[in-house]
């Protein structure tokens, strides 16, 4: 497994809400791209060849579209936060915490993302492993010529040192969104997580003052690691892509992402997006039925105002830099930049 090469894998990372969702799935569209499916996820090793796998592995997909169809049933609110099912490109995050748990989930503030920041070997292990696991999967597969697709969001944004340490020739694309349209969507999310593994009802404000300073923290992370010196080779291959762009062009802002990296958008996977978006414009109109019932994501429900999310984020260096980055892509002519033309865009960005 360990001498089975990995291409250099593209990271999708950004703010919830940001359209990184979207570009996960366009990107994997790709003949030339690979992503992890939700099912696959559910163990963290599995044989490398042989029909006992391919045995489990329907297995584990059944398993996971019922539990899916049964979540709905118990927490009705979930399918509007996340459209999922067991076929669909899943996050990195369900990968890393299997060596790296998480709280984000039931604790309005994270104990155990301070945990790590103090003992850095835990996150870098993590991605260690997840390294391992994607050589693991491709062998399975025999797809070893394909790149990944990969979404982190926030969690890559908070461990982008052990990212660059493990994966140092990877790209890296960064969607952008103002802070205050999305925080209160993610505040939704984290209200509607507490009320499935909690039983107290969740403190709204404890709510939103949590998520504040977790997306706080994720951009000051990352921005810290860029600045560093080891991150160079990783900062050539990072872009910026303006979430308005994004959902006004979709198929354009991928071509510019990949003429960026010196790619060209192949006939086949423009086809494959511009199909994707046309159902996937349907499923998005049933699945606004009923989420005004489940999903509050009004900042004054969570003590918060616009203003109140600017303020905070701008107490740190990165916070105020990345959390209004979107705001400079209005100015540019492009929904794409790379990460060093940034500081064409002004002081202190």
């Amino acid at each position: 497994v360990t001498s089975s090469a990995l291409r250099p894998p593209i990271f999708i990372v950004g703010l919830p809400r940001t359209g990184t969702t979207l570009l996960h799935h366009l990107l994997a569209l790709d003949p030339e791209s690979q992503c992890l499916r939700a099912y696959e996820l559910m163990r963290c090793t599995r044989s490398i060849e042989g029909w006992p796998q391919r045995l489990v592995d329907a297995l584990d997909w059944a398993k996971l579209a019922l539990l899916m169809r049964l979540s709905e049933i118990i927490a009705p609110q979930w399918p509007h936060h996340h459209q999922l099912d067991a076929n669909s490109p899943e996050e990195c995050l369900f990968a890393l915490q299997r060596s790296m748990p998480l709280d984000t989930h039931y604790r309005a503030r994270s104990r155990l993302l301070e945990r790590y920041a103090s003992e850095e070997e835990i996150p870098l292990a993590a991605y260690q492993r997840y390294h391992l696991y994607l050589q693991q999967v491709q062998l399975r597969r025999g797809s070893m010529q394909k790149r990944f697709v990969l979404k982190g969001q926030l969690i890559h944004l908070h461990y982008m040192a052990q990212l660059r340490s493990v994966f140092p020739s990877a790209h890296v694309v960064w969607s952008h969104r103002p802070a205050e349209e999305v925080v209160g969507s993610l505040c939704s999310l984290r209200k509607s997580q507490q009320e499935v593994f909690l039983n107290e009802a969740p403190d709204k404000c404890e709510v939103g003052a949590g998520v504040l300073k977790y997306l706080s923290d994720a951009l000051e992370r990352a921005g810290e690691a860029l600045e560093q010196k080891e991150a160079n080779e990783l900062v050539e291959r990072l872009v910026h892509v303006q979430y308005q762009s994004l959902v006004a062009d979709p198929v354009a802002v991928v071509e510019k992402i990949y003429e960026t990296f010196g790619w060209r958008v192949s006939p086949e996977h423009r086809e494959a997006m511009e199909d994707y978006l046309a159902r996937s414009l349907a499923q998005r109109s049933r699945a606004e039925t009923g989420k005004q019932r489940y999903h509050d994501a009004s900042l004054g429900s969570y003590g918060l105002s616009g203003q109140s999310v600017r303020q905070r984020l701008a107490e740190t260096k990165h916070g105020k830099r990345f959390s209004d980055l979107g705001r400079f892509f209005q100015g540019t002519g492009t929904g794409v930049v790379r990460h060093s033309q940034l500081s064409t865009f002004g002081p202190g960005n």
